[in-house]
Formats: structure tokens, C-alpha cells, sequence
């Protein structure tokens, strides 16, 4: 408890001595299967949300969570298909300050999926991944923003790549 305890006083301290921000947020999206993903499965709905630290002001460090469901088999119409990211990755804000903020970035992660057939077997995979894509954040307040971002997405699986984009919108907050 107590190294927790130093750990955020040195990064509160290291915070105002460098500019370092921290913004959290949530929302929710569509997932659109693409490529041979979308030859089987039909559009997913989800929720999410993560964290970003701004390392300067054009760049910041982001670690982002997902949970998408609802995407039902077009081959067998109950089978049912989940997936849940799990990424880390960087962004750079194209334009700095104002109420429109456009950015750009990249990363990669963690993609657990899971398969449910008519019969209730579940068939799970955990594969690593990568995904690239944008965004625009508007600002209503110098802590509050609305974040709109589309990311493309490839799985790295066994038999081919899975690919498919995200497109989510939700609010953050800027804690520091």
C-alpha cells in the first residue's frame, strides 16, 4: 500500500512538473465484420472504455477495452459471436487546443473471442492483433469531451486473418 501510496505522489509530482494529462472515458459502438468474418457474421453492437495519458501535448499513451456481442451467424442463424479487445497503443492529435481536436493512431492487443453454437458449445480464442484508425474529440469543457472513432482491426487467427472495424463514440473526462 505504501509504494502505491509514493508511486501516485511521484506521478502527481511528475505530472505538473511535465504537462502530463490523464483522461478516462466510456461509450459504446458498432462492430462490422469485414472480409471473410463478414461472409459468416452480421453486425455486432458493444461498450467500452479506457484510459489515454498525454506524454506531450500532440501525443498520448492509450490502453482501451471493448465488449462486443450480437453478432449472429449468417450461416446457422443462432450461433452466436463475441469478441473482446484488449488494447494498448499511441496517438497523435493532429491539431492541438481548440473544441476540435482530430487524431490518428495505432496499436495493438489482446482479441478474446468466443463462439456459440446452436448446441451451446462454446468455442474460445485468445489471438494477438493489431488496429489503426481515428478519431475527432469536441470538447464541451477543458475536462469534458465527446470522442467519436472509427478502428480497423486484424486478428491474427490460425486458419486466415480476422478482420473488422469498430466504430464507437462515448464521453471522457480529463482527470489531470
Amino acid at each position: 500500500m505504501k509504494k502505491l501510496l509514493v508511486t501516485l505522489a511521484i506521478l502527481a509530482m511528475a505530472s505538473s512538473a511535465m504537462a502530463i494529462t490523464l483522461s478516462i472515458g466510456g461509450g459504446g459502438g458498432i462492430l462490422l465484420p469485414l472480409g471473410d468474418f463478414a461472409d459468416a457474421y452480421k453486425l455486432g453492437f458493444g461498450f467500452g472504455g479506457g484510459a489515454s495519458i498525454g506524454v506531450i501535448p500532440l501525443m498520448n499513451i492509450d490502453a482501451d477495452f471493448g465488449y462486443y456481442l450480437g453478432m449472429k451467424s449468417k450461416l446457422i442463424g443462432t450461433t452466436k459471436f463475441t469478441v473482446i479487445p484488449i488494447t494498448f497503443g499511441a496517438s497523435i492529435n493532429i491539431i492541438h487546443g481548440g473544441k476540435f481536436v482530430p487524431y490518428a493512431g495505432g496499436g495493438g492487443g489482446f482479441y478474446l473471442m468466443k463462439s456459440k453454437t446452436v448446441a451451446d458449445v462454446a468455442i474460445k480464442y485468445n489471438k494477438a492483433g493489431i488496429y489503426f484508425g481515428g478519431g475527432i474529440k469536441y470538447f464541451f469543457t477543458d475536462k469534458i469531451a465527446l470522442n467519436v472513432n472509427p478502428k480497423f482491426h486484424v486478428v491474427f487467427t490460425d486458419v486466415s486473418k480476422t478482420m473488422f472495424m469498430t466504430i464507437g463514440g462515448g464521453i471522457s473526462y480529463a482527470v489531470m
